[in-house]
């Protein structure tokens, strides 16, 4: 047999498995990011996330604020930092990067199973379960903080006492 014949067959003969070992497409990659609801998941997420980080600084700064003016400057300045949160964080920008860790960590094949199993019944029921686990768990360490309470509690009023111990 000709050398020529001899790798022609073992090209053949080893095309599967590399195919197997194909990283998979953009595009498939995009098909499981929409059967998982990735995207809506995420965007969720960053809602909830803009809504904390507004209330938290509108918190701190209410306790820098001492006059109208500044009040309305801190006011300026939350929604000015929400924005910038919004424009810098958002699914144009995490997609990308979310293709690129499916990219290289599944096969072709692995995404084209997992697009099968999330297509499945039991797979939306599973999405449908990870939509609601965020606000799930945040029920859950609500209840878990509020069990806690009595030892914060306790917490604030040593650091009181040893950071007034310290003037």
């Amino acid at each position: 047999m000709s050398l020529l014949k001899s790798v022609i067959i073992a090209i053949v003969a080893i095309q599967p498995a590399l195919a197997e070992d194909a990283r998979p497409s953009t595009a498939s990659v995009r098909e499981l990011l929409d059967a998982t609801q990735l995207r809506s998941l995420l965007e969720d997420q960053l809602v909830r996330m803009n809504a904390e980080g507004r209330a938290s600084a509108e918190q701190n700064l209410a306790q820098l604020t001492h006059n109208e003016r500044q009040k309305k400057i801190a006011s300026e300045m939350v929604e000015k930092l929400v924005a910038i949160s919004t424009s810098e964080v958002n699914w144009d920008k995490l997609e990308p990067m979310w293709i690129e860790v499916y990219q290289k960590s599944l096969t072709a094949q692995e995404v084209k199973d997992l697009i099968a199993f999330y297509k499945s019944d039991l797979g939306r029921k599973i999405v449908k379960i990870e939509s609601s686990a965020p606000s799930e768990n945040l029920k859950m360490v609500q209840t878990l903080l509020a069990r806690a309470e009595p030892k914060i509690r306790q917490w604030r009023g040593e650091l009181d006492a040893r950071l007034n111990a310290a003037k």
